[in-house]
């Protein structure tokens, strides 16, 4: 009897192991193991694509349109496949875009801010049309994103694979899943288009001294930044004691006018790489102060009050203007003009001795 129930128990182990590889075997071939995303699902004959932008939280969201297209993939190196099983061209027309492009300005969009950095995501939808297909199987197709001219801009994806599982439902074709690909046939799945629009800050501070520096002196400066056309850039003037102006909005080829005074700070949000900035104070020689600027924390002190057009480069800049007015005091006025004084005394004295009228003697 016991030896009958092991033979059962085995029996009954082997088999739960046989169904195990048959549900495996036969387990959707979207369902492979190390996807972050293991399908798309389809809804309403819908697949949602997500296309994002990463950006500093103060810059500017770049009024600039990305075209969307898709088509069956067709050269052989994109027809690979990592199941096994066999990859087809998709069929034409049975799966759309809609929108076919994007701007994250709409305002239709909400950004999303953690840590400084500000996400705007856009979804894009795949449409199926699975009248459109004649048989069973898996159907690729390209996504292209065509970025827009705008410098800053750093793409992940310049093109995308969508695996469309079109099965046999009895009567019709269905489509219960597909995946997305960052590369054909990779197995390196993605949930959409990723862009980052990289830029930087320019900043700067006034600082007065000098024993005649009046730190409470308003100081003129002009600021010109220049980009691609449209451009926009977000500024603030940051007071000494911590206070700021409401944020403000400059545009490419435009020349903002700012007053500083010792301490206080103006910092301009979004420039990208080629973007160029130029700064002028306005000529204080005629009130006795000495003009010079700095860039950079370990930079050369420059005497002048102007910086010509240059670029903003790869990395946050920060110029310092120091405007310097002294006046040397005479503190030997005193013992100057003490030995000429006694000698002036003295001979005012004898004069009035050797000049004084004589008495008559008797």
């Amino acid at each position: 009897m016991k030896t009958g129930k092991k033979r059962l128990t085995a029996f009954a182990v082997v088999a739960a192991t046989m169904l195990l590889a048959l549900v495996g075997v036969v387990a959707p071939a979207w369902a492979e193991e190390g996807s972050t995303s293991p399908h798309l699902p389809v809804k309403d004959n819908k697949v949602t694509i997500t296309s994002t932008l990463t950006m500093n939280e103060n810059a500017v969201v770049p009024n600039a349109t990305f075209n969307y297209s898709i088509a069956p993939a067709e050269e052989e190196s994109e027809l690979t496949s990592t199941s096994g099983m066999p990859v087809y061209a998709g069929v034409k027309d049975a799966v759309t875009l809609s929108p076919t492009s994007v701007n994250y300005s709409d305002k239709k969009l909400t950004p999303e801010t953690t840590d400084g950095i500000t996400t705007i995501t856009a979804h894009l939808s795949a449409v199926l049309n699975t009248s459109k297909f004649t048989a069973p199987g898996i159907y690729r197709y390209k996504i292209t994103q065509e970025k827009p001219v705008l410098d800053g801009l750093n793409v992940t994806h310049e093109a995308l694979f969508l695996d469309v599982y079109v099965e046999n439902g009895g009567t019709d074709y269905v489509v219960k899943g597909c995946t997305l690909s960052a590369e054909a046939g990779s197995g390196k799945k993605a949930d959409g288009f990723v862009n980052d629009y990289a830029t930087h800050k320019l900043t700067i501070k006034k600082v007065v001294k000098g024993n005649q520096g009046d730190k409470n002196k308003d100081f003129r400066f002009s600021v010109s930044l220049n980009g691609v056309a449209g451009e926009t850039y977000k500024y603030v003037t940051v007071k000494k004691d911590g206070t700021s102006t409401p944020e403000a909005v400059a545009n490419s080829g435009s020349t903002v006018s700012v007053n500083l005074r010792d301490g206080d700070s103006v910092t301009f949000y979004g420039l990208s790489s080629e973007d160029r900035y130029a700064v002028t104070e306005d000529d204080y020689k005629k009130e006795g102060y000495e003009t010079s600027y700095k860039i950079g924390e370990t930079g050369n002190e420059t005497k002048s009050n102007t910086i010509a057009a240059k670029g903003i480069g790869t990395s946050d800049t920060f110029v310092t203007f120091t405007n310097t007015k002294e006046a040397t005091v005479p503190t030997d006025v005193i013992r100057t003009i003490v030995p000429y004084a006694a000698i002036v005394a003295f001979a005012a004295v004898m004069g009035v001795v050797f000049f004084r009228p004589r008495r008559n003697r008797r």
